[in-house]
């Protein structure tokens, strides 16, 4: 339990810092591209996270992330991560990015059907876009929730681990505190690094 909940960080962890190496290289690339390419930074949509702070679209966080995938998914990243960090890396900045432009692409698609709808001429026109927006709001619903489920599901999973293990303790916490007496009341000399290597 200990080892899934340590390789679950780690991902997070390495995820993370290949999701902060690609936004520092997207960054560099804008500078390098100019004024313009800021600019449109700049008008990319800020969203809070849940302490108040903002997040970038292409900022996401890792652990939703990591969320959104399955478990053979997670299986091949965990064994790349284990065989070499680099191409893990890669491979995490890979699905991010892909991840990324597949919402810009669906993002654009809700704009021109939005755009469709507010220039219809007839009601035909009006209703059939309508209808879109629907079928795409609908799909893009479906798609957060599965992730929200994926999140809880991963959430309760790590709770009742705690919660054995804090069973664990409270059962052995007679022995625990015994041991721990032992430990800050021994002799300093009986140290096994008290005097050197």
């Amino acid at each position: 339990m200990k080892k899934s909940i340590l390789k679950l960080m780690g991902i997070t962890l390495l995820a993370a810092l290949a999701s902060l190496q690609l936004c520092a290289q997207e960054d560099i690339g804008a500078e390098s591209e100019g004024p313009q390419a800021k600019k449109e930074m700049k008008k990319r949509p800020q969203k809070k996270n849940g302490m108040g702070k903002e997040n970038s679209e292409r900022g996401e966080r890792p652990a939703p992330f990591l969320s959104s995938l399955s478990d053979e998914e997670k299986g091949k990243l965990e064994k790349l991560r284990k065989e070499n960090l680099e191409a893990f890396k890669q491979e995490i900045q890979k699905l991010m990015r892909e991840k990324r432009e597949k919402k810009m692409q669906e993002n654009a698609k809700l704009q021109e059907t939005v755009r469709k709808y507010r220039e219809a001429k007839t009601d035909e026109e009006k209703q059939q876009a309508l209808a879109e927006l629907k079928t795409e709001t609908e799909k893009e619903f479906n798609s957060k929730m599965e992730m929200n489920r994926k999140s809880i599901e991963q959430t309760e999973k790590r709770l009742q681990e705690f919660k054995k293990k804090y069973e664990e303790r409270i059962q052995k916490s007679s022995a625990i505190i015994d041991e721990r007496v032992k430990e800050i009341t021994k002799d300093p000399s009986l140290n096994w690094d008290r005097h050197g290597n």
